[in-house]
């Protein structure tokens, strides 16, 4: 009896789960920068995506029509209208370029190097990042060793991007700090903004140096009364590692918190981040 019992909850199980239907995140792999690399390594990559993936010719069109003068380094705004204009979950951006090295020990060679952006459609956030490269003697054959991996960042993308679309729904259940002010809006007038005892600067990464990236990084932080930063929203992205990079010079910094008539009060307050590779003077 407890075997036919057990039995039968399982196939109750499996109907109940059949009947949920499962989502699957619609994808656009886009080329903004036009290249011919960067176009290539999108199609094979949709190409592996299948039906899961949008035209990518017909989905760069729609992207154009926003005029987004910089986007590997968008705000989080133009990503969601950017993901409303062309109707899908997950924009996949990918910008290839092959760039002429020289090392200790060996003279010349090419890298075939594509970074990868993975943008939630919904929240505008930068889901993932990653940098896929290959090295040959040649430009061509650098090219050819870069497409090759279509497949690998195929899954990449996919796998973020659905991680994504579920971790956007759990993005929604923050709860907003009781009595939370936002600097620079009418609600703070009278505020002293929260502020640091003591300023760190995050760091230009290894990737953004060695590929010399130019970015801007936005962050939305929210200060409670006691001086503790509850909560970092990055309004505008770009890649390299710079957000995270971003992240933990904001959680190291000791604050002030906000103060309106000698009183602490939580708030929110932005913060902007430029980077930029700083060549050093020959001697």
């Amino acid at each position: 009896m407890t075997s036919r019992r057990t039995s039968l909850a399982a196939i109750f199980l499996a109907i109940c789960f059949a009947a949920v239907p499962s989502f699957a995140a619609r994808f656009a792999v886009i080329a903004p920068d036009k290249s011919e690399l960067s176009a290539r390594l999108a199609d094979g990559v949709i190409t592996t995506l299948g039906t899961d993936a949008v035209d990518r010719l017909a989905a760069e069109t729609a992207f154009g029509t926003l005029g987004i003068e910089t986007p590997f380094n968008q705000t989080a705004e133009d990503a969601r209208r950017a993901g409303r204009v062309i109707g899908v979950d997950i924009i996949g951006l990918i910008q290839a370029e092959i760039i002429r090295r020289s090392a200790f020990g060996r003279d010349r060679y090419f890298e075939a190097a594509a970074a990868v952006y993975v943008v939630s459609a919904r929240t505008g956030r930068l889901a993932g990042w990653f940098l896929v490269s290959a090295e040959e003697d040649s430009e061509n054959l650098a090219a050819e060793s870069l497409l090759a991996r279509s497949k690998e960042i195929a899954a990449r993308i996919r796998e973020s991007g659905s991680i994504a679309v579920r971790e956007d729904t759990s993005l929604d259940s923050y709860d907003e700090i009781e009595g939370l002010v936002v600097i620079d809006t009418p609600s703070a007038k009278g505020v002293r903004p929260p502020m640091p005892y003591r300023r760190l600067r995050p760091e230009y990464t290894v990737e953004a140096s060695r590929f010399r990236l130019q970015a801007t990084v936005d962050a939305e932080v929210d200060i409670d009364a006691e001086g503790r930063v509850a909560r970092i929203e990055f309004t505008r992205w770009a890649g390299y590692g710079l957000e995270a990079s971003v992240e933990r010079a904001i959680r190291a910094m000791n604050w002030r918190p906000g103060e309106r008539d000698g009183k602490p009060l939580p708030a929110r307050v932005l913060l902007r981040y430029n980077f930029t590779k700083v060549e050093r003077e020959e001697p």
